[in-house]
């Protein structure tokens, strides 16, 4: 038991420091000295790819909420989002793989 607890607290430790670090970093680094303007560089969009499963996007499951999440993203967020419909099982991973290595986008 004492070995679960301490496992648990080492893990929540290293989670709040890692948070820690992050939160209190620096983010000058888009800024320029010159006449005290600061320059900063172009947002980079983000790109999120959903492949479902063989559900499809109205499976009242995983899918569906996904892709609701992935529109709320899209709208609030200006997300550019991709979505891929799985038509057999063996379909996942090769519908996976260009989204995962951003040659879907482009």
């Amino acid at each position: 038991m004492k070995s679960h607890l301490a496992r648990a607290l080492t893990i929540l430790a290293l989670v709040l420091a890692a948070a820690f670090a992050v939160a209190c970093g620096s983010d000058d680094s888009s800024s320029s000295s010159s006449g005290g303007q600061s320059t900063a560089a172009p947002e980079k969009k983000i790109k999120v790819g959903l492949v479902t499963d063989i559900g499809g996007l109205n499976d009242r499951s995983f899918n569906q909420l996904a892709y609701q999440g992935l529109q709320r993203a899209k709208k609030e967020l200006g997300v550019d989002i991709r979505v891929v419909t799985s038509k057999q099982n063996s379909d996942y991973i090769a519908l996976l793989t260009p989204l995962a290595t951003t040659r879907a986008y482009g």
